[in-house]
């Protein structure tokens, strides 16, 4: 799996019901029939204004792996107050990185 924070973005916006959210979007190389998903870090950390996610791999279910690289879409979604979080660490398999919350 690759990742690349040049690949994910973060923002707020207003909910069905008016609540505020904080959206996570981003893409990850998928091989072999692997699907991923975002997923909140447990613990979170001691930098409450940073949000921690990791990407979560399961493993193809199937008894032959496809093996092809194809990208997967990924997204995260938390009713979060505005300007709750600041910046959101992501990890994965293959490193980690921060970005910035955008408006």
């Amino acid at each position: 799996m690759g990742i690349s924070g040049n690949d994910f973005r973060a923002w707020y916006y207003s909910g069905a019901n008016g609540e505020s959210k904080i959206g996570v979007v981003g893409k990850v190389i998928a091989i072999d029939g692997n699907s991923h998903a975002l997923i909140r870090a447990v613990p979170q950390g001691i930098n409450p204004r940073l949000l921690m996610l990791k990407i979560k791999i399961e493993p193809y279910a199937g008894v032959f792996h496809p093996h092809i690289a194809c990208e997967e879409a990924l997204r995260y979604d938390e009713i979060s107050e505005n300007g709750a979080f600041t910046d959101v660490h992501i990890e994965g398999e293959g490193g980690s990185f921060t970005i910035k919350v955008g408006v």
